[in-house]
């Protein structure tokens, strides 16, 4: 679940309410229509409308093959069709992932980061390694505004901005 957020810039709300159907190893493509709030429970994904199928994203193919195996060791499928369950088959409590598997990953790297800062890393990365623009990243997060993608999401330093072809060669 970790590796899905990171990569795919999932906010953890969605990661938690996927269902195996939402994942088409087909087209590598990952469904986000539903996310799990811990107020109302199973609801449909931010931004999303009536009718609306949710956003269809493409999947890198290093998360899709680690899901592989995954499934396969999830052979019985729980009544609900998650994709990540609790230890006794449920849907994922957030409180409880976050300090039962969250904390000691946590622990383990010796720094303290916030599982949503994943996906700030991820927006951060279409934009300087992918070379994503900000419409192509606003979608693929699910922003209804790009400004937000912008302004919150994406994190450049200086030295990772192109340098004007004038400037290059001046000593």
């Amino acid at each position: 679940m970790v590796l899905l957020i990171a990569r795919c810039g999932l906010r953890v709300s969605e990661a938690i309410a996927l269902r195996r159907a939402d994942i088409d190893f087909g087209t590598g493509m990952l469904t986000i229509a539903l996310s799990m709030s811990r107020r109302e429970g199973l609801r449909p994904v931010k931004g999303r409308t009536e009718g609306d199928p949710g956003r269809t994203i493409p999947m890198p193919f290093d998360v899709l093959e680690r899901l592989r195996p995954h499934m396969a060791e999830q052979s019985v499928v729980n009544f609900s069709g998650f994709l990540f369950t609790a230890s006794m088959g449920g849907p994922i409590r957030y409180d409880n992932w976050r300090r039962r598997v969250w904390r000691k990953i946590i622990e383990q790297v010796g720094f303290e980061a916030r599982i949503h800062d994943l996906r700030h890393t991820a927006s951060t990365r279409l934009f300087t390694v992918d070379r994503w623009n900000p419409a192509e990243v606003q979608a693929y997060l699910g922003h209804s505004d790009p400004r937000t993608t912008l302004k919150i999401y994406t994190h450049i330093n200086a030295e990772k901005l192109p340098q004007p072809s004038a400037l290059t060669g001046v000593q």
